[in-house]
């Protein structure tokens, strides 16, 4: 409990000014242990038949779920990565293609479009991120994948316009992932004829 305070504190500064420096989500894996840390509290008499619900509550709620697999299926489905030699690059928008740095083994990309999510970090921290910038037209490849959920929120407008754009001029085909609605997947297969 006492761990994550400072990060409880943060998250509820950051609601209350707007400014997103601490999202919730990164209390998430935590949930569990909290649940432990408190266990003598939730065995009390006089407190326990309050706070056992709002742990159970809080484990459930928002995106608690994400934690309680198989209760949910909308966990990022990533294995299209062991496929990766199929493809020469992943190509996606700023904040979608962060975690593809960690588990891709081909080149990833980000676009580079004047508005875009996250647009607050400085060229030196996309950077130390790993984030590679540049138009899917200068590179050089034949098959790609396009990180993009047109009917997502993670993308600017000026990211949903260059991604349909990229659909449109090399045919994107959806490629179906577990952790979509059907017909609502976020990966893309692009190729290049030229």
């Amino acid at each position: 409990v006492l761990a994550y305070m400072p990060l409880m504190l943060g998250v509820i500064a950051s609601l209350l000014t707007g400014t997103g420096a601490v999202i919730h989500r990164v209390l998430v894996p935590g949930v569990p242990f909290l649940a432990i840390a408190w266990a003598g509290l939730l065995r009390r008499r006089d407190v326990g038949w309050v706070l056992l619900p709002l742990v159970v509550i809080s484990l459930m709620a928002n995106d608690g779920y994400y934690s309680a697999w198989p209760v949910s299926r909308h966990v990022a489905d990533y294995t299209f990565l062991e496929n990766g030699a199929q493809v020469d690059l992943i190509y996606g928008s700023n904040t979608g293609i962060l975690p593809m740095l960690l588990y891709a083994d081909v080149p990833v990309y980000a676009a580079d479009v004047p508005d875009y999510a996250g647009a607050g970090l400085s060229r030196r921290t996309e950077q130390l991120l790993g984030i590679q910038k540049a138009p899917l037209e200068s590179l050089e490849w034949s098959r790609a994948y396009l990180l993009f959920k047109d009917t997502g929120v993670l993308e600017s407008e000026a990211e949903r316009t260059y991604a349909r754009e990229l659909l449109a001029k090399y045919n994107g085909v959806r490629i179906p992932t577990s952790d979509s609605e059907p017909g609502e997947s976020y990966l893309w297969l692009l190729r290049n004829n030229n």
